[in-house]
C-alpha cells in the first residue's frame, strides 16, 4: 500500500463498473452516490468474480488487497479468458464468423501456401499482421461485436480454401496484454508500456516487412520467426523491454518505424502458458498446465523452418506452419489435457535447440457482458463543418516542457482516406481534424506551433499499401514548435512532422483522448483509459528543435487550427471536454480522468485550464480557471 492510499471493505451491495469495452472504470457504492477507484479486501467469492477483470486494465496492475494481505489477486481468484478455434471456407471477398463475443486476439492460417496472420488490439491502423516477416495487410481480419470478419486478402480468405482460426478474448483475466510504440533507432531504448508487470514473454511485430520477434524472460537474446537469435529485445524482471537498434524492433528511418505492436504474457498469466524446452530428437511428451485450444511453437535456433501451430480444429496428428504450407502431419503427434506428444522432427524437437511453446487455454465460457455507462456530460457543443471554439490568446495557456492534453468528444470526418496531394498537403481539405490546438502563423515555420492534438487521415505513403490503403482517422500530435505535413510519400525523415500514431479514433463515437509528455521527448497516448502508444524521440538531440516550446500570443482553438490570420481545418465535431495540464499525468491518473467522465472518480486537479461543455451557454464556452480563456463558439450550438 502506497503512502496516502485509502482502502475500505467491499460490501455486498457494491458494484464494479465497466464501460462498453470491458474497461474497469470504477467502484460504485450501493449505499450512496460516492465512488472509489481503489478496491479493497477481504473479498468474498462472489466479489472476486466481479473483480477478476481489474488486472487487465490499461496494462497496469492495480493494488488489490486480498484476504491474505497480499497486494494482488491470486491466479485462482481470476476469471478465465474466452476462446474458440474453428474453420471457415474462404470465398475471396468477405466472410463473417460468429463467436458471440468480440475478440482481442485472432490468428488465421489457411490450409494452403499462405502464411499465418494475426490481429490484436493496438495494431497499426487496425491492420492484420504477420507471424513471419510479411508486411501488414488491409482486407484482413477485423473484430466485430459478434466475432470477426475477413476481407479479400488471400492470406485470410483464399477462395474455396479451408482456414483455421483461433479467437481469444482476455475477459479481464490479464493473461494477454497489448500496446504499441514507435521506434527511435537508439540502442538501449526501453519500452515501458508494461512497466511493473513481470513478463514471461513478448511478441513484437513491426507493420512492415520485418520478422516477428519473440522475447523471453531470463534470456539475453530474442529470436525471429526462423529461430535466429540476437539481443534485440530483452525483458527485465520489472516488465521493461530493452531494445537494440535492429529494424525488427526499433526502426526509425525515413517513413519507417511508427507502427510497432507488442503483445505480452505476464508471468502469472492463467490462460496463456509459456513453456521453454530443449529439443532431444527423441519423441517426447511435453506437459501443459491445461487443455489448450491453440498453441505456437517457435525455435530459438536454426531448424530449417518456421514455427509450428496447432489448432483444436485440426485433425489428430496435424499441424500448420506459421510460414507457407498446408496442414501436415509428423510433427505434433497428439494433444490432450495432459500435454503434447512431439515427434522427432527438427522443427519441434531438434536436438540441442531451445524452443518456446505459447499455449492458450481452451475455454468455452460465455463472455462477460459489460455494463453500459452513462456519461455525466449531459450537454455538448456541436460544431458544424466550419465551426470551432476560440479560446483566445492569453499566455496563461503558454506551457513548455512537460504537458498533458485531454479531449473528450466525437468527430464526423468528411474523409478517412490518405492525403492525396504533395506540396499543398498542409492545405488539403478534409484531411486534418484538430481537437485542441495552440498556434499562430503559417505552417512549417519554427515557433508557430505551441502544442496540438489532432485527428489526421493517413499520410500519402499509406496509399497503395498491401491489401488496400491505410484507412481511418488516427490520433496525431505536434512534437515540437513546427506543424508541417509531409509533402510527399517518401520524406527523408518523420522527425520534422507530426507524430502519426496509427491509433484509430473511430467516426461518430465518443472517445476520451489523453496525451502526456515528460518534457524530453517521451509521449504516451491513452485512448479511453488504456495506453495505446508510446513514443521516445528527443527532438533537441535529433533535429535541434525543442520538444515543446509554447509561443507568446498564440491562439488556442478547439475544433480547428489558427494559421496566419484565419482558423482552418474546422470540421463536424461534438465537443464535451478539454483540459491542459503543465505536467505529465501518470497511467493511473489517465485512467482516473476517463473514469471521471462517468462520475466514478474526481478528475485530477491542478490543470492549467479546463473547458466543460456542461457549462456552455449560447455562444460562450466558459473556462474553469481563468476567464481570459473563455471560449467563443463560432458556427456551433449547445445541445
Amino acid at each position: 500500500m502506497a503512502a496516502g492510499d485509502q482502502y475500505r471493505r467491499i460490501e455486498p451491495s457494491d458494484m464494479l463498473v465497466f464501460d462498453d469495452e470491458n474497461n474497469l472504470v470504477g467502484l460504485r457504492s450501493g449505499k450512496s452516490d460516492s465512488a472509489e477507484m481503489r478496491l479493497g479486501a477481504p473479498l468474498t467469492a462472489a466479489q472476486v468474480q466481479e473483480m477478476q477483470r481489474v488486472l487487465a486494465i490499461n496494462g497496469t496492475r492495480r493494488a488489490l488487497l486480498a484476504a491474505s494481505g497480499t497486494d494482488a489477486l491470486t491466479p485462482a481468484q481470476r476469471s478465465r479468458a474466452v476462446t474458440k478455434s474453428g474453420t471457415y471456407t474462404g470465398n475471396g471477398t468477405s466472410v463473417s464468423v460468429s463467436l458471440g463475443w468480440t475478440p482481442d486476439f485472432i490468428v488465421v492460417k489457411g490450409d494452403n501456401t499462405e502464411q499465418a496472420r494475426f490481429w490484436a488490439r493496438g495494431a497499426w491502423y487496425d491492420r492484420t499482421d504477420s507471424l513471419t516477416d510479411l508486411e501488414s495487410t488491409g482486407g484482413g481480419i477485423a473484430p466485430t461485436e459478434d466475432g470477426f470478419s475477413v476481407g479479400a486478402a488471400a492470406s485470410v480468405n483464399t477462395n474455396a480454401a479451408t482456414h483455421h482460426y483461433f479467437a481469444y478474448r482476455d475477459n479481464g483475466s490479464g493473461s494477454l496484454l497489448t500496446s504499441s510504440y514507435m521506434g527511435n533507432a537508439t540502442a538501449g531504448r526501453v519500452v515501458d508500456v508494461f512497466a511493473e508487470i513481470p513478463l514471461a514473454a513478448a511478441i513484437i511485430k513491426r507493420d512492415g516487412a520485418r520478422s516477428v520477434v519473440f522475447a523471453l524472460a531470463d534470456r539475453a537474446t530474442s529470436s525471429d520467426y526462423l529461430g535466429a537469435t540476437a539481443a534485440d529485445a530483452v525483458i527485465a524482471s520489472d516488465g521493461l523491454i530493452t531494445l537494440s537498434t535492429s529494424i525488427k524492433v526499433n526502426e526509425w528511418t525515413g517513413v519507417l518505424g511508427e507502427g510497432l505492436h507488442v503483445i505480452a504474457v505476464p508471468t502469472d498469466s492463467t490462460d496463456v502458458a509459456v513453456i521453454v524446452y530443449t529439443g532431444s530428437a527423441t519423441a517426447r511428451r511435453l506437459p501443459l498446465p491445461f487443455e489448450p485450444d491453440f498453441f505456437l511453437i517457435t525455435p530459438r535456433g536454426a531448424t530449417g523452418g518456421s514455427g509450428q501451430m496447432w489448432f483444436s480444429s485440426l485433425s489428430t496428428g496435424q499441424h500448420l506452419p506459421t510460414g507457407a504450407g498446408a496442414a501436415g502431419t509428423g510433427r505434433i503427434t497428439s494433444v490432450d489435457g495432459a500435454g503434447v506428444l512431439l515427434s522427432t522432427h527438427a522443427s519441434v524437437n531438434n536436438s540441442g535447440t531451445e524452443f518456446v511453446l505459447l499455449a492458450f487455454r481452451r475455454s468455452r465460457g460465455s463472455s462477460a457482458q459489460p455494463v453500459t455507462l452513462r456519461s455525466r456530460h449531459s450537454k455538448a457543443v456541436h460544431l458544424s463543418s466550419n465551426g470551432y471554439i476560440d479560446c483566445g490568446t492569453s499566455d496563461t495557456l503558454r506551457v513548455s516542457g512537460p504537458i498533458t492534453l485531454e479531449w473528450y468528444g466525437a468527430i464526423y470526418p468528411s474523409s478517412t482516406t490518405p492525403f492525396a496531394t504533395a506540396a499543398t498537403a498542409n492545405d488539403e481539405a478534409g484531411k486534418q481534424y484538430p481537437l485542441i490546438f495552440r498556434s499562430s502563423g503559417a505552417d512549417g515555420v519554427a515557433g508557430n506551433c505551441s502544442y496540438g492534438l489532432s485527428g489526421l487521415c493517413p499520410r500519402q505513403d499509406g496509399s497503395g499499401a498491401t491489401g488496400g490503403d491505410w484507412g481511418g482517422i488516427q490520433v496525431a500530435w505536434a512534437t515540437h514548435d513546427v506543424w508541417d505535413m509531409p509533402v510527399n510519400a517518401s520524406p527523408a525523415s518523420l522527425d520534422p512532422h507530426p507524430a502519426f500514431s496509427g491509433v484509430i479514433m473511430g467516426t461518430g463515437r465518443l472517445r476520451h483522448i489523453l496525451l502526456t509528455h515528460d518534457g524530453a521527448g517521451t509521449w504516451r497516448l491513452y485512448v479511453d483509459g488504456r495506453m495505446a502508444k508510446e513514443r521516445k524521440r528527443d527532438l533537441v538531440a535529433a533535429i535541434g528543435r525543442p520538444n515543446i516550446a509554447s509561443g507568446a500570443g498564440h491562439r488556442t482553438i478547439i475544433g480547428g487550427r489558427q494559421r496566419a490570420t484565419t482558423v482552418n481545418h474546422t470540421h463536424n465535431h461534438q465537443f464535451c471536454l478539454a483540459r491542459v495540464y503543465a505536467r505529465e499525468l501518470t497511467k493511473e491518473e489517465a485512467l482516473n480522468n476517463y473514469a471521471a467522465i462517468f462520475g466514478l472518480a474526481d478528475e485530477v486537479s491542478g490543470f492549467v485550464e479546463e473547458w466543460d461543455a456542461r457549462n456552455a451557454s449560447g455562444a460562450t464556452m466558459p473556462a474553469t480557471v481563468n476567464a481570459a480563456n473563455d471560449g467563443t463558439i463560432v458556427n456551433g450550438s449547445v445541445i
